[in-house]
């Protein structure tokens, strides 16, 4: 007697759908913590500027080290909430997807 054998498709197990998504949530926690370092990095650098400026004394070259460290410090913290910005959006767009 022949026996033909009947093609099965694979049932495929997902293992894992009841552990919790680590990785997103460490990605996150991470992302979160390097923009607040970022922001009170810029900040601080803004605060260091000005005291440079204030602490011059008439000094034209803590006055021009002091202004350089304010314009970097507000292009530092421009650029941390631009780059948080883009991680949201990127993330948003391949979550609609």
């Amino acid at each position: 007697m022949i026996q033909t054998a009947l093609a099965q498709s694979p049932e495929v197990i997902n293992a894992l759908k009841d552990v919790p998504n680590t990785f997103n949530r460490s990605a996150g926690i991470l992302n979160t913590w390097f923009l607040a370092g970022g922001i009170a990095l810029a900040v601080g650098v803004i605060v260091w500027g000005g005291y440079q400026m204030m602490t011059g004394a008439g000094d034209t070259e803590k006055v021009k080290i002091g202004k350089a460290a304010v314009f970097y410090g507000v292009l530092g913290l421009a650029a941390v909430v631009l780059a948080r910005l883009i991680i949201v959006f990127v993330i948003e767009f391949l979550s609609s997807q």
